[in-house]
Protein backbone atom coordinates (compact mmCIF):
# COMPACT_ATOMS: atom_id res chain seq x y z
CA UNK A 1 0.00 0.00 0.00
CA UNK A 2 2.83 2.40 0.84
CA UNK A 3 4.42 1.78 -2.54
CA UNK A 4 1.12 2.55 -4.30
CA UNK A 5 0.70 5.77 -2.32
CA UNK A 6 4.25 6.80 -3.18
CA UNK A 7 3.60 6.20 -6.89
CA UNK A 8 0.39 8.21 -6.74
CA UNK A 9 2.19 11.05 -4.96
CA UNK A 10 5.00 11.08 -7.54
CA UNK A 11 2.56 11.09 -10.46
CA UNK A 12 0.47 13.83 -8.85
CA UNK A 13 3.60 15.92 -8.30
CA UNK A 14 4.66 15.51 -11.92
CA UNK A 15 1.21 16.52 -13.18
CA UNK A 16 1.19 19.52 -10.87
CA UNK A 17 4.58 20.68 -12.14
CA UNK A 18 3.49 20.21 -15.76
CA UNK A 19 0.39 22.27 -15.07
CA UNK A 20 2.47 25.10 -13.62
CA UNK A 21 4.83 24.99 -16.59
CA UNK A 22 1.88 25.10 -19.02
CA UNK A 23 0.44 28.10 -17.21
CA UNK A 24 3.75 29.96 -17.19
CA UNK A 25 4.36 29.23 -20.86
CA UNK A 26 0.87 30.45 -21.70
CA UNK A 27 1.31 33.66 -19.74
CA UNK A 28 4.70 34.39 -21.31
CA UNK A 29 3.24 33.87 -24.76
CA UNK A 30 0.36 36.26 -24.26
CA UNK A 31 -2.18 33.70 -23.13
CA UNK A 32 -2.18 31.08 -25.88
CA UNK A 33 0.01 28.68 -27.82
CA UNK A 34 -1.69 26.30 -30.22
CA UNK A 35 -0.54 22.89 -31.39
CA UNK A 36 -2.20 20.91 -34.18
CA UNK A 37 -1.95 17.13 -34.33
CA UNK A 38 -2.56 15.33 -37.63
CA UNK A 39 -4.54 12.15 -36.90
CA UNK A 40 -3.37 10.50 -40.13
CA UNK A 41 0.33 11.37 -40.33
CA UNK A 42 0.80 11.64 -36.54
CA UNK A 43 2.67 14.93 -36.97
CA UNK A 44 2.53 17.93 -34.65
CA UNK A 45 2.34 21.47 -36.05
CA UNK A 46 2.76 24.85 -34.41
CA UNK A 47 0.90 27.39 -36.61
CA UNK A 48 2.55 30.78 -37.02
CA UNK A 49 0.78 34.00 -36.04
CA UNK A 50 0.10 34.66 -39.72
CA UNK A 51 -1.43 31.22 -40.22
CA UNK A 52 -3.73 31.77 -37.23
CA UNK A 53 -5.36 34.80 -38.88
CA UNK A 54 -8.79 34.35 -40.46
CA UNK A 55 -9.35 35.06 -44.15
CA UNK A 56 -12.55 35.54 -46.17
CA UNK A 57 -12.51 34.47 -49.77
CA UNK A 58 -14.94 33.92 -52.66
CA UNK A 59 -14.00 31.60 -55.51
CA UNK A 60 -15.95 31.25 -58.77
CA UNK A 61 -15.52 27.68 -59.99
CA UNK A 62 -16.16 25.77 -63.20
CA UNK A 63 -19.51 24.09 -63.84
CA UNK A 64 -19.89 20.86 -61.86
CA UNK A 65 -22.58 18.20 -61.41
CA UNK A 66 -21.28 16.56 -58.20
CA UNK A 67 -19.94 17.79 -54.87
CA UNK A 68 -17.39 16.10 -52.61
CA UNK A 69 -16.50 18.06 -49.46
CA UNK A 70 -14.40 16.70 -46.61
CA UNK A 71 -13.13 19.15 -43.97
CA UNK A 72 -12.17 19.23 -40.30
CA UNK A 73 -13.50 21.84 -37.88
CA UNK A 74 -15.65 23.70 -40.43
CA UNK A 75 -19.37 24.39 -40.79
CA UNK A 76 -20.43 23.41 -44.32
CA UNK A 77 -23.42 24.86 -46.14
CA UNK A 78 -24.68 23.83 -49.60
CA UNK A 79 -27.51 25.80 -51.20
CA UNK A 80 -28.85 27.50 -54.32
CA UNK A 81 -27.29 30.77 -55.41
CA UNK A 82 -26.58 32.88 -58.45
CA UNK A 83 -23.58 30.95 -59.76
CA UNK A 84 -21.20 28.05 -59.17
CA UNK A 85 -19.24 29.45 -56.26
CA UNK A 86 -17.41 28.65 -53.03
CA UNK A 87 -17.08 31.08 -50.13
CA UNK A 88 -15.16 30.43 -46.94
CA UNK A 89 -14.20 32.02 -43.65
CA UNK A 90 -11.22 30.06 -42.34
CA UNK A 91 -7.69 30.50 -41.03
CA UNK A 92 -4.76 30.61 -43.39
CA UNK A 93 -3.51 27.47 -41.66
CA UNK A 94 -6.40 25.27 -42.76
CA UNK A 95 -7.85 27.13 -45.78
CA UNK A 96 -9.28 24.66 -48.31
CA UNK A 97 -7.96 23.32 -51.58
CA UNK A 98 -10.73 23.73 -54.19
CA UNK A 99 -10.77 22.06 -57.60
CA UNK A 100 -13.23 20.80 -60.22
CA UNK A 101 -12.18 17.46 -61.65
CA UNK A 102 -14.33 15.41 -64.05
CA UNK A 103 -17.31 17.68 -63.28
CA UNK A 104 -16.86 16.97 -59.57
CA UNK A 105 -16.26 19.82 -57.11
CA UNK A 106 -13.67 18.56 -54.62
CA UNK A 107 -12.88 20.50 -51.45
CA UNK A 108 -10.27 19.37 -48.94
CA UNK A 109 -7.85 20.73 -46.39
CA UNK A 110 -4.23 20.64 -47.52
CA UNK A 111 -2.96 17.08 -47.45
CA UNK A 112 -0.54 17.61 -44.55
CA UNK A 113 -3.25 19.29 -42.47
CA UNK A 114 -6.11 16.84 -42.97
CA UNK A 115 -7.85 15.52 -39.86
CA UNK A 116 -6.13 17.85 -37.42
CA UNK A 117 -7.01 18.30 -33.79
CA UNK A 118 -5.65 21.08 -31.61
CA UNK A 119 -4.48 21.85 -28.11
CA UNK A 120 -4.16 25.35 -26.67
CA UNK A 121 -1.92 26.15 -23.71
CA UNK A 122 -3.03 29.31 -21.95
CA UNK A 123 -3.18 30.92 -18.54
CA UNK A 124 -5.66 28.28 -17.40
CA UNK A 125 -3.81 25.23 -18.63
CA UNK A 126 -4.67 22.78 -21.43
CA UNK A 127 -7.63 23.24 -23.74
CA UNK A 128 -8.41 20.99 -26.70
CA UNK A 129 -10.63 21.31 -29.76
CA UNK A 130 -10.36 24.30 -32.07
CA UNK A 131 -6.93 25.13 -33.44
CA UNK A 132 -7.14 28.81 -32.61
CA UNK A 133 -10.06 30.50 -30.91
CA UNK A 134 -13.81 30.30 -30.57
CA UNK A 135 -14.52 31.86 -33.98
CA UNK A 136 -16.19 29.20 -36.11
CA UNK A 137 -14.88 28.36 -39.56
CA UNK A 138 -17.44 28.21 -42.38
CA UNK A 139 -17.59 27.16 -46.02
CA UNK A 140 -20.53 27.77 -48.39
CA UNK A 141 -21.07 26.08 -51.75
CA UNK A 142 -23.69 27.57 -54.08
CA UNK A 143 -25.13 26.28 -57.35
CA UNK A 144 -27.51 28.04 -59.75
CA UNK A 145 -31.24 27.56 -59.24
CA UNK A 146 -33.00 24.54 -60.79
CA UNK A 147 -29.74 22.64 -61.35
CA UNK A 148 -29.96 18.92 -60.57
CA UNK A 149 -26.78 17.34 -59.28
CA UNK A 150 -25.59 13.77 -59.65
CA UNK A 151 -23.94 13.15 -56.29
CA UNK A 152 -23.47 15.20 -53.14
CA UNK A 153 -21.03 14.08 -50.44
CA UNK A 154 -20.23 16.24 -47.44
CA UNK A 155 -18.21 15.36 -44.36
CA UNK A 156 -17.18 17.60 -41.48
CA UNK A 157 -15.45 16.23 -38.42
CA UNK A 158 -16.22 18.98 -35.89
CA UNK A 159 -18.59 21.30 -37.78
CA UNK A 160 -22.27 21.49 -38.74
CA UNK A 161 -23.58 20.62 -42.20
CA UNK A 162 -26.58 22.42 -43.73
CA UNK A 163 -28.14 21.85 -47.15
CA UNK A 164 -31.11 23.70 -48.69
CA UNK A 165 -33.15 23.67 -51.91
CA UNK A 166 -31.21 20.95 -53.73
CA UNK A 167 -31.95 18.16 -56.20
CA UNK A 168 -29.59 15.25 -56.70
CA UNK A 169 -29.48 11.55 -57.52
CA UNK A 170 -27.61 10.50 -54.38
CA UNK A 171 -26.81 12.23 -51.10
CA UNK A 172 -24.30 11.24 -48.42
CA UNK A 173 -23.85 13.49 -45.39
CA UNK A 174 -21.64 12.75 -42.39
CA UNK A 175 -20.67 14.75 -39.32
CA UNK A 176 -18.66 13.42 -36.39
CA UNK A 177 -19.44 16.11 -33.80
CA UNK A 178 -21.70 18.64 -35.52
CA UNK A 179 -25.40 18.99 -36.29
CA UNK A 180 -26.98 18.09 -39.64
CA UNK A 181 -29.84 20.08 -41.13
CA UNK A 182 -31.46 19.40 -44.53
CA UNK A 183 -34.43 21.31 -45.96
CA UNK A 184 -36.22 21.06 -49.31
CA UNK A 185 -34.13 18.19 -50.65
CA UNK A 186 -35.05 15.86 -53.53
CA UNK A 187 -32.94 12.74 -53.95
CA UNK A 188 -33.19 9.10 -54.96
CA UNK A 189 -30.92 7.73 -52.25
CA UNK A 190 -30.02 9.67 -49.12
CA UNK A 191 -27.70 8.57 -46.32
CA UNK A 192 -27.30 10.72 -43.19
CA UNK A 193 -24.71 9.81 -40.53
CA UNK A 194 -24.20 11.75 -37.28
CA UNK A 195 -21.95 10.72 -34.39
CA UNK A 196 -22.53 13.39 -31.69
CA UNK A 197 -24.87 15.91 -33.22
CA UNK A 198 -28.56 16.42 -33.97
CA UNK A 199 -30.25 15.58 -37.26
CA UNK A 200 -33.05 17.76 -38.59
CA UNK A 201 -34.81 16.91 -41.87
CA UNK A 202 -37.64 18.97 -43.39
CA UNK A 203 -39.43 18.74 -46.74
CA UNK A 204 -37.49 15.74 -48.04
CA UNK A 205 -38.48 13.68 -51.09
CA UNK A 206 -36.58 10.44 -51.61
CA UNK A 207 -36.90 6.86 -52.77
CA UNK A 208 -34.71 5.57 -49.93
CA UNK A 209 -33.66 7.54 -46.86
CA UNK A 210 -31.25 6.12 -44.25
CA UNK A 211 -30.43 8.01 -41.04
CA UNK A 212 -28.02 6.88 -38.32
CA UNK A 213 -27.43 9.01 -35.22
CA UNK A 214 -25.24 7.95 -32.32
CA UNK A 215 -25.88 10.57 -29.63
CA UNK A 216 -28.22 13.27 -30.93
CA UNK A 217 -31.94 13.63 -31.53
CA UNK A 218 -33.43 12.93 -34.95
CA UNK A 219 -36.27 15.11 -36.19
CA UNK A 220 -38.35 14.54 -39.35
CA UNK A 221 -41.08 16.75 -40.77
CA UNK A 222 -42.89 16.59 -44.10
CA UNK A 223 -41.08 13.55 -45.51
CA UNK A 224 -42.06 11.56 -48.60
CA UNK A 225 -40.01 8.41 -49.15
CA UNK A 226 -40.64 4.83 -50.22
CA UNK A 227 -38.18 3.43 -47.68
CA UNK A 228 -37.10 5.11 -44.43
CA UNK A 229 -34.60 3.52 -42.06
CA UNK A 230 -33.66 5.23 -38.78
CA UNK A 231 -31.15 4.10 -36.15
CA UNK A 232 -30.81 6.28 -33.04
CA UNK A 233 -28.63 5.10 -30.19
CA UNK A 234 -28.94 7.75 -27.45
CA UNK A 235 -31.32 10.36 -28.85
CA UNK A 236 -35.04 10.77 -29.43
CA UNK A 237 -36.77 10.23 -32.76
CA UNK A 238 -39.50 12.75 -33.61
CA UNK A 239 -41.39 12.25 -36.86
CA UNK A 240 -44.32 14.26 -38.26
CA UNK A 241 -46.03 14.05 -41.65
CA UNK A 242 -44.44 11.01 -43.27
CA UNK A 243 -45.78 9.37 -46.43
CA UNK A 244 -44.26 6.27 -47.97
CA UNK A 245 -44.10 2.51 -48.16
CA UNK A 246 -41.92 1.23 -45.33
CA UNK A 247 -40.46 2.87 -42.23
CA UNK A 248 -38.18 1.08 -39.77
CA UNK A 249 -37.03 2.78 -36.57
CA UNK A 250 -34.56 1.38 -34.05
CA UNK A 251 -34.03 3.46 -30.91
CA UNK A 252 -31.79 2.37 -28.08
CA UNK A 253 -32.18 4.90 -25.27
CA UNK A 254 -34.49 7.63 -26.54
CA UNK A 255 -38.19 8.23 -27.03
CA UNK A 256 -39.99 7.65 -30.35
CA UNK A 257 -42.76 10.16 -31.10
CA UNK A 258 -44.57 9.74 -34.41
CA UNK A 259 -47.50 11.86 -35.61
CA UNK A 260 -49.51 11.86 -38.86
CA UNK A 261 -47.93 8.90 -40.65
CA UNK A 262 -49.25 7.11 -43.75
CA UNK A 263 -47.42 3.92 -44.69
CA UNK A 264 -47.79 0.32 -45.74
CA UNK A 265 -45.46 -1.05 -43.05
CA UNK A 266 -44.25 0.61 -39.85
CA UNK A 267 -41.80 -1.07 -37.47
CA UNK A 268 -40.59 0.61 -34.26
CA UNK A 269 -38.13 -0.98 -31.84
CA UNK A 270 -37.18 0.81 -28.61
CA UNK A 271 -34.93 -0.62 -25.92
CA UNK A 272 -35.05 1.91 -23.06
CA UNK A 273 -37.49 4.58 -24.22
CA UNK A 274 -41.20 4.87 -24.80
CA UNK A 275 -43.11 4.83 -28.10
CA UNK A 276 -45.88 7.35 -28.79
CA UNK A 277 -47.91 7.00 -31.99
CA UNK A 278 -50.68 9.34 -33.12
CA UNK A 279 -52.58 9.68 -36.38
CA UNK A 280 -51.06 6.54 -37.93
CA UNK A 281 -52.51 4.81 -41.01
CA UNK A 282 -50.76 1.65 -42.14
CA UNK A 283 -51.41 -1.82 -43.40
CA UNK A 284 -49.14 -3.31 -40.73
CA UNK A 285 -47.74 -1.80 -37.52
CA UNK A 286 -45.15 -3.56 -35.34
CA UNK A 287 -43.99 -1.99 -32.06
CA UNK A 288 -41.52 -3.60 -29.64
CA UNK A 289 -40.50 -1.76 -26.45
CA UNK A 290 -38.32 -3.31 -23.76
CA UNK A 291 -38.54 -0.82 -20.90
CA UNK A 292 -40.85 1.99 -21.98
CA UNK A 293 -44.58 2.48 -22.43
CA UNK A 294 -46.38 2.14 -25.76
CA UNK A 295 -49.09 4.74 -26.35
CA UNK A 296 -51.19 4.78 -29.52
CA UNK A 297 -53.94 7.27 -30.43
CA UNK A 298 -56.14 7.67 -33.53
CA UNK A 299 -54.83 4.73 -35.52
CA UNK A 300 -56.05 2.69 -38.49
CA UNK A 301 -54.34 -0.58 -39.36
CA UNK A 302 -55.13 -3.94 -40.85
CA UNK A 303 -52.58 -5.75 -38.67
CA UNK A 304 -50.86 -4.58 -35.50
CA UNK A 305 -48.34 -6.26 -33.20
CA UNK A 306 -47.30 -4.66 -29.90
CA UNK A 307 -44.91 -6.04 -27.32
CA UNK A 308 -43.85 -4.40 -24.05
CA UNK A 309 -41.66 -6.14 -21.48
CA UNK A 310 -41.68 -3.68 -18.56
CA UNK A 311 -44.05 -0.92 -19.68
CA UNK A 312 -47.77 -0.35 -20.21
CA UNK A 313 -49.62 -0.54 -23.52
CA UNK A 314 -52.37 1.98 -24.19
CA UNK A 315 -54.34 2.07 -27.46
CA UNK A 316 -57.23 4.51 -27.89
CA UNK A 317 -59.59 5.36 -30.74
CA UNK A 318 -58.18 2.73 -33.07
CA UNK A 319 -59.62 0.74 -35.95
CA UNK A 320 -57.74 -2.54 -36.30
CA UNK A 321 -58.78 -5.80 -37.93
CA UNK A 322 -56.09 -8.04 -36.48
CA UNK A 323 -54.29 -7.29 -33.21
CA UNK A 324 -51.67 -9.26 -31.32
CA UNK A 325 -50.45 -7.82 -27.98
CA UNK A 326 -47.89 -9.20 -25.53
CA UNK A 327 -47.51 -7.30 -22.27
CA UNK A 328 -45.25 -8.96 -19.72
CA UNK A 329 -45.16 -6.66 -16.67
CA UNK A 330 -47.42 -3.71 -17.46
CA UNK A 331 -51.12 -3.03 -17.92
CA UNK A 332 -52.98 -3.13 -21.22
CA UNK A 333 -55.73 -0.60 -21.91
CA UNK A 334 -57.18 -1.21 -25.38
CA UNK A 335 -60.07 0.84 -26.78
CA UNK A 336 -61.11 -0.04 -30.33
CA UNK A 337 -63.85 1.27 -32.58
CA UNK A 338 -66.07 -1.57 -33.81
CA UNK A 339 -68.13 -4.53 -32.62
CA UNK A 340 -66.54 -7.09 -30.31
CA UNK A 341 -68.84 -9.77 -31.73
CA UNK A 342 -66.99 -9.50 -35.07
CA UNK A 343 -63.67 -10.56 -33.56
CA UNK A 344 -62.08 -13.85 -32.66
CA UNK A 345 -60.92 -12.98 -29.15
CA UNK A 346 -58.22 -14.89 -27.25
CA UNK A 347 -56.98 -13.22 -24.03
CA UNK A 348 -54.86 -14.73 -21.25
CA UNK A 349 -54.01 -12.94 -18.01
CA UNK A 350 -51.71 -14.74 -15.55
CA UNK A 351 -51.71 -12.44 -12.51
CA UNK A 352 -53.94 -9.47 -13.34
CA UNK A 353 -57.59 -8.60 -13.87
CA UNK A 354 -59.29 -9.08 -17.25
CA UNK A 355 -62.19 -6.85 -18.30
CA UNK A 356 -64.04 -6.73 -21.61
CA UNK A 357 -66.41 -3.81 -22.14
CA UNK A 358 -66.52 -3.24 -18.38
CA UNK A 359 -67.19 -6.86 -17.31
CA UNK A 360 -64.65 -9.07 -15.53
CA UNK A 361 -63.87 -12.31 -17.33
CA UNK A 362 -61.53 -14.21 -15.02
CA UNK A 363 -58.04 -14.96 -16.26
CA UNK A 364 -58.94 -16.29 -19.70
CA UNK A 365 -61.41 -15.38 -22.41
CA UNK A 366 -61.90 -16.95 -25.83
CA UNK A 367 -64.60 -16.48 -28.43
CA UNK A 368 -65.02 -17.20 -32.14
CA UNK A 369 -66.86 -15.06 -34.66
CA UNK A 370 -65.52 -16.57 -37.89
CA UNK A 371 -65.58 -13.13 -39.52
CA UNK A 372 -61.85 -12.80 -40.14
CA UNK A 373 -60.99 -10.28 -37.42
CA UNK A 374 -58.92 -11.20 -34.36
CA UNK A 375 -57.74 -9.87 -31.01
CA UNK A 376 -55.01 -11.78 -29.20
CA UNK A 377 -53.68 -10.46 -25.89
CA UNK A 378 -51.26 -12.07 -23.43
CA UNK A 379 -50.37 -10.48 -20.08
CA UNK A 380 -48.24 -11.98 -17.30
CA UNK A 381 -48.32 -9.51 -14.39
CA UNK A 382 -50.62 -6.68 -15.47
CA UNK A 383 -54.33 -5.96 -15.94
CA UNK A 384 -56.10 -6.06 -19.30
CA UNK A 385 -58.97 -3.73 -20.12
CA UNK A 386 -60.48 -4.25 -23.58
CA UNK A 387 -63.26 -2.06 -24.95
CA UNK A 388 -64.63 -2.50 -28.45
CA UNK A 389 -67.51 -0.12 -29.09
CA UNK A 390 -69.01 1.85 -31.97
Amino acid sequence: MNRILKKVAVISGILFVLGIISMVVGMNLGGQLTYAFNLKSHKIYVPTDEEMQYVDNTVDVEVFDSIDVELGNVDVEIKQGERYQVQYHMTSFDKPVIEVKDNNLIIRNEEDKVATYGWSFGMFGLRNGSLVNEEQKKLIVTIPKNVKLENVKACSEFGDINAYDLQMESLEIKADSGDLSLQKIETVNGTILAEFGKVNLEEIEAVELVVEAASGNVSFEDISADIVEVVAEYGDVVMKDLNGETCTIKAQSGECNLDTIQLVNLTVTAEFGGVNLSGIEADKIVVDADSGNITCRDMVANTSECKAEYGDISIENAIMDNMNIICESGDCDIRLTGDVAEYDVDITVDSGVLEINGEEQGDKYKSTSKKGKSIIISSEYGDVNLQVKE
